[in-house]
C-alpha cells in the first residue's frame, strides 16, 4: 500500500494549472460523465432525502503520531509518517472499509464567497428555500483509499475505490480559536513557505486527525464522481458536509498565503487553487441526516388488554350446614395480551 499511496499523492499533488481553475484540462477531466467537484442544488430535483441514518465509525484518528506538513506548489499536504498506525474509516453507508491516506486544502487567495466573489470551494450548494449560492471561503478534503484495493494504477481502480470527505470552510472572527486556527497558525503558518521554485518545504509533527474533524459527523451529501485534480480518474465515493469549518480571518491569511511564495515573500504563485463545478449528468445526490430518521410508529401496541366471559365450575360452602357443594357459574376475567396480533394473553 506503500507505493500506491505514493503513487496517489503524487498524481494529486501534480503541479496543476489552475489558470482557468480547471477549465482547460484535458483528457478525462474534459470528458469524463462523472466529474467533481459540483453544484449541489437543494430547490432542485436532484436530491433523495434518506430516511435513514448510519453513524461513521473511525479507528486510531485520535491516535498522536508523527505526520508530515508539505508544500506541494499547489496546496498545502498533510500525510502521516510511513508505519504509523493506519486509520480507518467505516460506516455512513460507504460500503467498505477504508484508510487516510492524506488531507489537503482548496482555497481562492481572494475569496469571499458566491455569488459576489470568488467561490474558494470547490463544491458549492444552493440550500432549500433560497435562491443565491451559498458562499464559502475554500474547502478541506480527507482522502481515504479502500482497504485492500490496488491503488498502484489510478486508471485500473475501481468507482469507490477512494472514499473523500469534505468540508466547507468559513471564516468568523466571532468564534473562540478552532482547531483549525491551532492547526493552521501553529503548524502550517510560515513552517512550510517557501522561496524555492518549485516549493519543496516540509515539516514533521506529532499530531492527531481528530483534531480537525468536528465532533459529530452528520448532515451530509454523499454523490459518486471523480478527483478534482488531473487526472480527474472517476473513481472517489464522495460525502460533502453540510456545515462548514470555521477559522478566524488570521488563519485565513496564513493558509492562502503559505504555498508557491515567490521570492519577496509576499506574491502566491497560486492564488487559487480550486476547480469549477462540472455538469451533473443525470446523477442523484443523497442526503443523509439524524434529524430525517423517521420515528417508529406510536401506533403499534406492544401489548393490549382484552375481556373474557364464560362459566367456570365454583366451590362454596353452605353457611348453616358446612357442606361444600360445586356448581356452573357465570364469570368476567380481564386478559393482558401480548404480541402485534395479540395472540398470547394471561390472566391478570
Amino acid at each position: 500500500m506503500k507505493l500506491a499511496a505514493t503513487l496517489f499523492t503524487t498524481v494529486l499533488g501534480g503541479a496543476a494549472d489552475y489558470s482557468s481553475n480547471g477549465d482547460n484540462w484535458t483528457g478525462t477531466c474534459q470528458t469524463g460523465q462523472r466529474q467533481s467537484p459540483i453544484h449541489i442544488d437543494e430547490t432542485g430535483n436532484d436530491i433523495i432525502t434518506k430516511t435513514t441514518f448510519q453513524d461513521f465509525k473511525v479507528e486510531n484518528y485520535d491516535t498522536p503520531m508523527k505526520w508530515k506538513v508539505i508544500n506541494k506548489a499547489t496546496t498545502i499536504q498533510l500525510e502521516p509518517n510511513a508505519g504509523s498506525p493506519e486509520m480507518k474509516l467505516t460506516g455512513g453507508y460507504l460500503g467498505s472499509e477504508y484508510k487516510l491516506l492524506q488531507i489537503h486544502f482548496h482555497w481562492d487567495v481572494n475569496a469571499n464567497g458566491l455569488p459576489v466573489g470568488p467561490q474558494g470551494s470547490e463544491h458549492t450548494v444552493t440550500r432549500k428555500g433560497q435562491t443565491a449560492i451559498t458562499p464559502y471561503r475554500g474547502e478541506v478534503h480527507f482522502v481515504h483509499g479502500k482497504v485492500g484495493a490496488d491503488l498502484s494504477d489510478l486508471s485500473t481502480a475501481a468507482g469507490d475505490d477512494l472514499a473523500v470527505l469534505g468540508f466547507f470552510l468559513d471564516v468568523d472572527d466571532s468564534l473562540p480559536k478552532s482547531w483549525f486556527d491551532y492547526t493552521l497558525d501553529d503548524l502550517i503558518d510560515v513552517n512550510v513557505q517557501d522561496t524555492a521554485s518549485p516549493p519543496t518545504a516540509e515539516i514533521e509533527i506529532d499530531w492527531t486527525a481528530s483534531s480537525m474533524l468536528p465532533k459529530e459527523l452528520d448532515g451530509f451529501w454523499r454523490y459518486e464522481g471523480s478527483l478534482t485534480t488531473p487526472t480527474c480518474n472517476e473513481i472517489v465515493r464522495w460525502t460533502v458536509f453540510e456545515t462548514p469549518l470555521t477559522m478566524k480571518q488570521a488563519s485565513w491569511d496564513n493558509l492562502v498565503k503559505s504555498v508557491g511564495l515567490a521570492a519577496d515573500n509576499t506574491s502566491p504563485h497560486v492564488p487559487s487553487n480550486y476547480r469549477n463545478v462540472q455538469p451533473l449528468n443525470d446523477r442523484k445526490i443523497s442526503y443523509y441526516k439524524k434529524s430525517n430518521v423517521v420515528a417508529p410508529s406510536s401506533s403499534k401496541k406492544k401489548f393490549g388488554t382484552k375481556v373474557a366471559f364464560g362459566t367456570l365450575p365454583m366451590s362454596y360452602k353452605d353457611p348453616l350446614t358446612g357442606q361444600m357443594s360445586t356448581k356452573l357459574q357465570q364469570v368476567q376475567k380481564v386478559l393482558l395480551c401480548f404480541g402485534e396480533d395479540e395472540k398470547l394473553c394471561m390472566f391478570m
